[in-house]
């Protein structure tokens, strides 16, 4: 059985002969967002070699589909000579001048792209109407993510047969190049205040009929300043000086949450057994010096281990003790948990400032991002659009050093 392609078409054709079902009903298979007849419409339009073509010269002569296809760029086209040709449209788009054959020709030309105006002009025999300018636009786009995929893995088979790399590393740099390509842009765009408003009265109503609830962290006065607790998509950061009691807060938000959610702990500074020493003293209200001496004829101390074991085992919690976490780590373990819990409700990281590339400013706007929309780093979207995540970090000084560097960590 043949398992590399020369191209998508190859691949395709390859997956229709082989296929045990019907062409409409591997069409719904490989584009189950879409209706039966659009995605049979879909699947013919990716097996045409001319669908470059089509689209190249549809958009010339409907240059306001440009607006309403997302995700398309130079790079989705298959010939160069059809990129340099999308590039042509969108700088006379961003410019405001008008689309036709002989503006795209004079261009590409300025921009060093030998084409005559009749090699633009010949397109017109293979030029859509405008209703299939945007289904080729998909097509387009999704052959190219098959040709992503392709290259990814060629480059997974050439990591295999490296020498000098063992196999964890090799399987860790496969993950991410299959991380990097299941990452798409999230479609934001602009919605009338009808729309809005619609969307929100929905919402309103979710909330009152209990489908979005929130989840209380178990502070009552924490509780009144978030509106009644954490809600999906919502990120939580606790800041404040170093040993002033963030972990001991975060431990107690997740162990108030885990008891009706599934929670995630990722902890970058202490191990899993300091973890459980704090979770015991707090469930069984006893000093933590006192569990940690396990004194035999300490019987009070057993009967609060004993409690707080029945308590913590009634948990649905997750803990990891990695250090130094990247984007991708944090990514991989969601992805863990949620096979294995069949589900995650809340993460929780301790601390920020200890992932891997802290200091970076890509690291830095993506953290940013994630705070502001309520996403899984390193995933370029939300966990399922429901996953809460809270961080705790380190506080500031007015000049903006780092006061972990002058007072030590907490």
């Amino acid at each position: 059985m043949q398992s590399l392609y020369d191209d998508e078409y190859d691949a395709l054709n390859r997956m229709v002969a082989n296929s045990s079902k019907s062409a409409k009903d591997l069409a719904v298979y490989l584009f189950p967002h879409l209706k039966m007849d659009s995605a049979y419409a879909r699947l013919k339009a990716c097996l045409n070699p001319e669908k470059d073509d089509k689209l190249s010269f549809g958009l010339i002569r409907y240059p306001d589909v440009i607006t309403r296809v997302h995700g398309l760029g130079p790079e989705a086209f298959y010939q160069p000579q059809h990129a340099e040709i999308y590039r042509a449209l969108q700088r006379l788009f961003a410019s405001g001048q008008p689309i036709e054959a002989i503006a795209v020709s004079v261009d590409m030309q300025s921009h060093g792209v030998e084409i005559g105006l009749e090699d633009i002009e010949s397109l017109s025999a293979s030029a859509p109407g405008p209703a299939s300018v945007r289904m080729l636009a998909g097509a387009v786009m999704d052959c190219h993510r098959l040709r992503q995929l392709m290259d990814a893995g060629r480059e997974i088979g050439e990591l295999a047969m490296t020498a000098g790399y063992n196999s964890t590393e090799q399987i860790d740099k496969a993950n991410m190049l299959l991380a990097k390509l299941g990452t798409v842009k999230a479609r934001r765009e602009p919605q009338d205040i009808n729309e809005a408003l619609t969307n929100y009265l929905a919402l309103l109503q979710d909330l009152s009929d209990g489908k979005n609830a929130t989840m209380s962290t178990g502070i009552g006065g924490l509780d009144e300043i978030l509106n009644g607790g954490l809600r999906a998509g919502e990120v939580l950061v606790l800041g404040a000086r170093p040993k002033h009691g963030k972990t001991a807060l975060a431990l107690a938000i997740a162990r108030h949450m885990a008891r009706r959610n599934k929670v995630l702990y990722l902890s970058q500074e202490m191990p899993v057994s300091q973890l459980m020493h704090r979770h015991t003293a707090a469930a069984g209200s006893m000093d933590l010096s006192r569990i940690l001496k396990a004194d035999p004829a300490d019987k009070d101390m057993w009967t609060a281990v004993t409690e707080a074991a029945h308590t913590l085992g009634a948990l649905t919690l997750y803990h990891d003790d990695q250090c130094a976490l990247s984007l991708f780590d944090i990514r991989r373990k969601v992805q863990q948990v949620s096979r294995r819990a069949k589900g995650l409700h809340v993460m929780v990281v301790d601390f920020l400032q200890l992932m891997a590339g802290a200091g970076d400013a890509a690291l830095r706007a993506e953290l940013a991002a994630a705070a502001a929309g309520g996403q899984v780093p390193g995933r370029g979207g939300k966990c399922s659009g429901d996953l809460p995540l809270a961080g705790a970090g380190r506080g500031r000084h007015r000049d903006g050093a780092d006061r972990g560097e002058r007072e030590g960590q907490d």
